[in-house]
């Protein structure tokens, strides 16, 4: 048995968001990625509505991306084709050349390397003084994107300027009622249910997100950007198993980006993270 998602209750909780297009696409920011497509999918539109404004940005790429597809390429090669993809991605948005950064951490490795990404992040906020911090939602699911929200709060914190933190869901989309869920009467999808379950179907997390920035007159420029990541959109060797974003749910995890808003959890340091959401 199959679960389909809810287009109306997704419409529904964008709805309810608080517009706060008009202030933030005025606002300085640095993007966090932990890897190569992130930035594309989590705030892409929002970023070229701020250059638009002229808005400064700057963006950093915590790991190298090579555990995606390195069971048919390469690691270097992987490697430096990501690379050149995120480059082209960012230029699209709106991104300078020399306000992109490359941490090169090893992906799916963040959190061994935690003390010294928060001091190399440190010194790229020391350097940008952003007004705006962007980062994958503190609960988005996998390790290397709450290990990225992990070391950007502490170094925002070891900086000691005040900033607004937006958590970005990326990970977060692909559960029910946001995609579809199988339901099979077996261990495995027993576990699946309470999984869906503890997170209230997504539900309770969802009401974290308040703030939205309408980008539906971009989403055409995001989606341009997202091509670039060719590695993630399209099966680039022959006869393989090569893994797209398409292929995650049936489509309907990579339809969650492109909706006329992008939605964030915001809060500011040096107020407490718990219980500031706004």
């Amino acid at each position: 048995m199959r679960l389909r998602p809810w287009h109306r209750l997704r419409r529904r909780l964008h709805e309810a968001l608080r517009d706060e297009t008009q202030v933030r696409a005025k606002t300085s920011a640095m993007v966090f990625a932990p890897h190569q497509d992130d930035e594309t999918l989590g705030c892409g539109g929002t970023m070229v509505l701020k250059r638009r404004a002229g808005a400064a940005v700057a963006l950093v790429f915590m790991t190298d991306g090579t555990t995606s597809h390195r069971r048919f390429m390469k690691e270097e090669e992987l490697r430096s084709l990501r690379k050149e993809e995120a480059n082209s991605a960012a230029a699209i948005l709106g991104f300078s050349p020399e306000d992109i950064h490359f941490l090169d951490f090893p992906d799916g490795g963040l959190i061994r390397f935690h003390d010294d990404a928060v001091s190399r992040v440190v010194s790229l906020l020391d350097r940008y003084r952003p007004t705006e911090v962007y980062i994958p939602y503190r609960s988005d699911g996998t390790l290397d994107h709450e290990s990225t929200h992990g070391v950007v709060v502490e170094a925002v914190k070891n900086a000691g300027r005040p900033a607004e933190i937006c958590e970005y869901p990326i990970w977060f989309w692909n559960q029910w009622p946001w995609v579809p869920q199988d339901v099979k009467f077996d261990r495995e999808g027993v576990t699946g249910c309470l999984r869906a379950l503890w997170a209230c179907f997504g539900f309770r997390r969802f009401g974290e997100f308040r703030t939205g920035v309408f980008v539906g007159d971009v989403l055409e420029r995001k989606m341009q950007a997202l091509a670039q990541h060719r590695s993630q959109m399209t099966v680039m060797v022959s006869g393989t198993p090569w893994p797209t974003l398409a292929d995650i749910s049936a489509g309907e995890f990579l339809r969650c980006f492109f909706q006329d808003y992008e939605v964030f959890r915001c809060w500011s340091f040096p107020t407490s993270e718990d219980g500031h959401s706004r």
